[in-house]
């Protein structure tokens, strides 16, 4: 390795150490000022929640995401399922039905 490499593997290194972190708590904060509002807005958090679940680990999202979401579905049902929290609920199916599941109580 010649000097100016140590000198760019240097640089690159403090620029890697040195990188911003990102902290959107005060985002959060200042879209739900009450508790009220953050828990009817519930839904889109579990929607994304579940989406990520399901998605492949790829390059943009790393296999840590998709575990940590994995757990916290899990966690959600066993949550709602102890404590009898759910008592209405919509499931919505889209896409092609089976032939043979039309007259049949799902």
């Amino acid at each position: 390795m010649t000097g100016k490499d140590r000198v760019e593997s240097r640089k690159l290194l403090d620029i890697m150490n040195n990188a911003p972190t990102y902290m959107l708590h005060h985002l959060i904060c200042e879209q739900y000022t009450q508790f009220g509002d953050a828990l009817n807005d519930l839904d889109d958090a579990l929607n994304l929640v579940y989406l990520f679940m399901v998605l492949l680990s790829e390059k943009r999202i790393k296999m840590t995401v998709t575990q940590k979401t994995k757990h916290l579905a899990a966690s959600w049902g066993a949550y709602c399922a102890t404590s009898s929290s759910v008592t209405k609920s919509f499931a919505s199916v889209k896409g092609n039905v089976p032939a043979g599941v039309d007259h049949h109580v799902m």
